[in-house]
């Protein structure tokens, strides 16, 4: 049972207002969910069967026909492959592959804060959505979010102006698909991984106006594909991935408190959970979400709130539908207690059962 987006015992109005690009540290960043990247590699063709086939040993030869396996010249198992990923079309890299939003579930926070000089108690619902757009290089995340209501009314301008600096885009870079089964002469943990967990090498965090731009070495395990077959992720994650030395390095900030050239040493853990969950906010409203696969990533640089500055998630959970190749939910906990566990739900409905009060 999930309660954390419930109650929140915390305050979008007292949470100090983080600087720069540290904002995502408080409250409503939670909700930044980071998917993939623009990458510049367009070399999809013949490059592309070796990296998918997961055989170190074989290099395309110049004469390949495009959308063959260099190998044999037969494209049966190499076509296979691609549609097992997603469909991914080496002659068109940059098709959006994922165009879908995500509903967060209605957040309440509660605190005291002195208003003219008097404590009030008060509770704001804040709500929004996520919008993730993708391809096989490129995805811009955006969060919207949304004042529902504040009590008292003297608390409303106070926390639109807080939500304000928590909105924003993120993006991600990856490593392209004819370079991923070398990852593993680095990192153990990626052999034998193409097509399911996206490794990330630029993570651009850009909130409330900010920036700071990290690049990770080895790449990092960033998020999930929605778009691969149930036994893709099967054998691609057959028990728990770990990366024990990933190295963060921030190249580009607006952010006083995030020097550029700092370098950070984080850690990194990819693990399948129960696909099937019943979350229960503060009001009593029940929510059953229900998939058929579920992975999620934890991720560590020195502490929760410099992992969060660096625009990863310390804990992020993936409910995928193999058949509609599309996330049910996506949940986010930042493991700060100023800051709510992030829920966002298939905006269609379909995923989530909305039970009786009790």
């Amino acid at each position: 049972m999930i309660s954390g987006c419930a109650k929140i015992a915390h305050s979008i109005i007292q949470s100090p207002v983080h600087s720069a690009g540290l904002a995502c540290i408080s409250s409503l960043c939670a909700m930044t969910i980071i998917c993939c990247g623009p990458n510049p590699e367009s070399r999809v063709g013949e490059r592309m069967a070796d990296s998918i086939l997961n055989n170190d040993d074989a290099r395309p030869e110049d004469d390949a026909a495009p959308g063959t396996s260099p190998d044999t010249g037969d494209n049966s198992e190499f076509d296979r492959l691609l549609k097992d990923c997603g469909g991914v079309d080496p002659q068109n890299p940059n098709k959006i592959l994922i165009d879908q939003t995500l509903q967060a579930l209605k957040m309440t926070q509660e605190g005291t804060e002195r208003i003219l000089g008097i404590p009030v108690k008060y509770s704001v619902d804040i709500g929004g959505n996520l919008h993730i757009t993708s391809g096989v290089y490129g995805v811009t995340n955006n969060i919207n979010l949304e004042l529902l209501d504040a009590r008292p009314k003297l608390a409303r301008s106070r926390a639109e102006a807080e939500i304000a600096s928590k909105e924003g885009i993120t993006t991600t870079d990856f490593v392209a698909f004819s370079e991923r089964s070398s990852l593993g002469d680095a990192e153990p943990a990626w052999n034998g991984v193409i097509c399911a967990i996206q490794p990330g090498t630029h993570v651009t965090n850009s909130i409330g106006g900010k920036k700071i731009i990290s690049q990770f070495s080895p790449p990092i395990p960033d998020s999930i594909s929605p778009l691969a077959t149930k036994e893709i992720y099967l054998k691609e994650i057959p028990g728990t991935l770990s990366w024990h030395h990933i190295e963060a390095k921030i190249m580009e900030s607006t952010n006083t408190d995030a020097n550029v050239g700092r370098i950070i040493n984080g850690i990194a853990q990819v693990r399948a959970i129960e696909p099937n969950i019943t979350i229960e906010q503060s009001d009593g409203t029940k929510f059953e979400i229900r998939s058929d696969i579920a992975i999620e990533f934890t991720t560590m640089f020195q502490d929760a709130s410099t992992t969060v500055a660096l625009g990863l998630r310390p804990s992020t959970k993936y409910y995928i539908d193999t058949n509609t190749k599309k996330f049910r939910a996506i949940i986010a906990d930042y493991m700060d207690p100023r800051t709510p566990i992030a829920i966002f739900v298939n905006s269609d409905g379909s995923n989530v059962f909305t039970g009786s009060r009790p």
